[in-house]
């Protein structure tokens, strides 16, 4: 009985332990991981640069101390009013990987900006939509403070997003912010795809275009031509489950002002929210979803559609 009694006193203590250890842990993975961030933003924003290229006649020199920790970089996002300073990472043909890692590949929950796979930056070509996806974190670090531009007067003050690549520098005019959803069933297995990387012609390009503004929450008047490129950032917001806010921008063109007149720019009094949305606000869906045929009872077992 007494050996007995001191096996399970020794099981309980490590539990405990094992318990503690996951809480500590935990607990500790924000700071450890901004930690990190701090020191690559030093180092970033410390690089000497001189104009000319780095490593290969390509490569802007700014990013050459980032590319010695991780030749995964593969840009720079900053936005003014918030805390977003961050490397970008793409991991080839992989959404997961920084999901959970950090710059310099250590474990974090709080993962990393990144590139989706499907996107790419080139030095003579890019894909015409470049996603980026960031966490929502419990920290507030991220793409956290995103959820800020569903405030008509935080847009007004930060129209736009700095976004610099390895072979070009650039300032955003953002066009759309958008509640969606995550998952295909919140929409009554509607999905609207707004981490397209490419589409097949100019026209499907304008028609998504168009897509992003009728959803958008704010009415930027940010115009789009079909020679544009754009940039949606994606993270995790709390309107309903799986529900998820993106900001789309544009980059501004060759003697372009990055000036955005907000004067007129108003609310989106007749948005489009995911069916789910007003299923969730007990609201009489959008009319949009009548003229398109979808106007049953949401089914709640169709397939995850995203990242």
């Amino acid at each position: 009985k007494e050996v007995a009694r001191k096996i399970v006193f020794l099981c309980a203590l490590i539990l405990l332990i094992s318990m503690l250890t996951v809480i500590i842990a935990d607990f500790a993975d924000p700071f450890v991981a901004e930690a990190v961030n701090d020191r690559t933003r030093q180092i970033y924003h410390q690089t000497e640069t001189d104009n000319e290229r780095y490593s290969s006649p390509y490569v802007n020199s700014k990013f050459k101390d980032l590319l010695e920790i991780n030749e995964e970089v593969v840009g720079w996002i900053s936005i003014d009013g918030t805390n977003i300073d961050y490397p970008v990472l793409q991991k080839p043909g992989d959404n997961d990987y920084y999901l959970t890692h950090n710059v310099d590949n250590s474990y974090t929950a709080s993962g990393s900006i990144f590139l989706d796979k499907d996107s790419d930056i080139g030095y003579s070509t890019e894909t015409r939509n470049l996603v980026l996806y960031g966490h929502h974190t419990r920290s507030k670090t991220m793409f956290s403070k995103l959820i800020n531009y569903k405030d008509l007067d935080f847009y007004k003050e930060h129209p736009t997003i700095s976004f610099d690549t390895l072979y070009n520098d650039g300032d955003w005019k953002i066009v759309s912010i958008m509640v969606t959803n995550g998952r295909a069933a919140q929409d009554n297995g509607n999905y609207f795809n707004f981490h397209v990387s490419e589409f097949e012609s100019d026209e499907a390009f304008l028609t998504w275009v168009e897509e992003c503004k009728l959803r958008s929450v704010i009415d930027t008047g940010v115009d789009v031509v079909a020679s544009d490129t754009m940039l949606t950032l994606q993270t995790c917001c709390y309107d309903f489950d799986e529900a998820r806010l993106v900001v789309v921008a544009r980059r501004v063109r060759d003697g372009e002002s990055a000036m955005v007149d907000t004067n007129s720019i108003v609310k989106n009094k007749d948005v489009i929210m995911p069916y789910y949305w007003y299923i969730n606000q007990n609201k009489k869906p959008h009319q949009y979803y009548t003229d398109i045929g979808m106007d049953q009872p949401v089914s709640p077992n169709l397939p995850t559609a995203s990242v």
